[in-house]
């Protein structure tokens, strides 16, 4: 005797059923699929959109001037907790920035602007992410940056690539600068950025133009230091892959800028020698972001004295402080 489970009736409907069920999934995938794919395209062509409006000049021109002017919304904030006494206004400062960490702050504030956000490595990060350099000052405009090269007194400093120590914000007006300077000090305006330093001597200046940030483009132009956050795009073999041959060529994939704070970005390679925080120093902190602790990796020439320093070694091109600007190598002064 068959029983009703067993009869060649209820196993075609059971067949039935595992059928229909499976092309269910398969159509609910191809959906998935498809929107997917269509969100993809979507997103390349508003960045293609918006990275093609961003190379026009009156717009660069405006946001060149949002950005100092939103650097300069930060004046009189503490460079670094640990330089003042407890109790004190600056001790209890909700927000510290030391040099690189002012222009990543106003990058960051500007992200939707810029149309990336910036790594948060230091100052040799931002240097190698600028390519163009300025030979001039009368050449500089307001928003473009000022580095410092400088090899260190103390040989047990931490050093990062390029020798890079400092950066600054260009105002104009003569040589002002825009910048936390100062240790003990605050984001403040700089008659002139050539100042002698405490910390470091054979100091050389290089002019880099924020052109290509301007233009939405932040990548390391630098072959020895990636700087990469990678950003997730589907592979011509991924089921996601996004026909893309109706679309006009938009540039190199490099230039399309990885947003590492976003959930597109999924991992972050080649962190060279230098650590996340800028100038060798403080951590950008403020109220509910990461908060300094006494361990942080800040660098050996930030835990000692500025008192405590030897005194200023001759430089190798005859004695005293020498100071350099322009192009790729400085230009002597």
């Amino acid at each position: 005797m068959i029983s009703g489970c067993d009869s060649p009736e209820m196993t075609s409907r059971i067949q039935d059923n595992k059928e229909n069920a499976t092309e269910s999934l398969q159509e609910a995938f191809q959906r998935f699929r498809k929107a997917k794919q269509e969100k993809i395209r979507l997103a390349l062509q508003e960045e293609k959109k918006a990275a093609a409006q961003r190379c026009d000049p009156q717009q660069m021109q405006q946001l060149r001037k949002k950005f100092f002017e939103q650097a300069l919304r930060y004046l009189g904030v503490p460079y670094a907790k640990k330089f003042h006494e407890p109790g004190t206004p600056d001790y209890d400062a909700p927000l510290f920035l030391d040099c690189c960490a002012l222009v990543r702050r106003a990058l960051r504030d500007l992200k939707d602007d810029f149309g990336f956000t910036v790594g948060p490595w230091n100052q040799a990060y931002q240097f190698d992410s600028l390519p163009v350099s300025i030979e001039r000052e009368e050449d500089m405009q307001p928003g473009d940056l000022v580095f410092i090269s400088g090899t260190y007194f103390n040989s047990k400093s931490k050093t990062y690539p390029h020798n890079m120590v400092h950066v600054e914000i260009w105002l104009g007006d003569g040589e002002k600068t825009i910048g936390a300077r100062w240790h003990r000090g605050h984001v403040q305006i700089h008659d002139s950025y050539k100042f002698v330093s405490k910390s470091y001597y054979n100091m050389v200046y290089y002019f880099r133009s924020i052109d290509t940030w301007l233009k939405g483009i932040c990548k390391s132009h630098c072959p020895d230091h990636p700087w990469r956050a990678i950003k997730y795009l589907p592979g011509k073999k991924s089921v996601f892959a996004v026909s893309l041959q109706d679309e006009s060529a938009g540039g190199d994939d490099d230039d399309t800028p990885a947003d590492a704070d976003s959930p597109a970005s999924s991992t972050t390679t080649s962190k060279p020698a230098s650590q996340a925080d800028g100038g060798g120093g403080a951590k950008e902190n403020d109220t509910g972001s990461r908060k300094e602790t006494p361990d942080e990796k800040t660098g050996e020439n930030l835990k000692r004295d500025d008192s405590k320093t030897a005194k200023p070694k001759p430089a190798k091109t005859g004695g005293g402080q020498t100071f350099f600007v322009g192009g790729a190598n400085g230009v002597t002064l």
